[in-house]
């Protein structure tokens, strides 16, 4: 199986034995799929940005390790350049070069998170003056107080 993506006017192949190497963002680390092992899922999504556009790709893990390595071939080159590192990277350091296109992990906007809980929060107003206008004091008191003092955030983002 070959996963093909477009990088500028370059085309690049992405084959099978090298999906497993994928860059992964997981938690708050990046981890990888062992390349010598066989097993491969969709999982979780993770973001290389280029310098000109994004790749993004779904990956998943069964077995968790810090070594990885990533194959891009050109399609004009039958010689695969590969980036290998033994470690767990920073999501938001700059990998490496390759063949002058600078790969930089991309941190998670977050922004369709804030906007959620900004209409969480004010979904939870509007209830609680609901809830105090139908003679319903104590769930509207509370969740009026629980909205008003922020409380609501926590608990959106551990469910998330």
């Amino acid at each position: 199986m070959i996963y093909n993506f477009a990088y500028g006017n370059n085309h690049y192949q992405l084959h099978n034995y090298w999906i497993k190497g994928l860059l992964l963002y997981c938690n708050d680390e990046l981890i990888f799929h062992q390349p010598s092992t066989q097993s491969f899922e969709i999982r979780q999504r993770f973001c290389v940005t280029t310098v000109d556009g994004a790749i993004e790709i779904n990956a998943n893990v069964k077995s968790l390790s810090v070594d990885w390595s990533v194959s891009l071939t050109p399609k004009s080159s039958t010689e695969p350049v590969e980036l290998t590192l033994n470690k767990v990277l920073d999501k938001y350091r700059v990998i490496e070069e390759l063949k002058g296109v600078k790969f930089i992990l991309d941190k998670p906007s977050g922004s369709s998170m804030s906007y959620a809980l900004f209409g969480l929060e004010v979904m939870s107003l509007l209830l609680s003056f609901y809830l105090i206008y139908n003679s319903e004091l104590f769930s509207g008191v509370l969740l009026l107080v629980l909205s008003l003092f922020g409380l609501l955030r926590p608990i959106a983002k551990s469910v998330n």
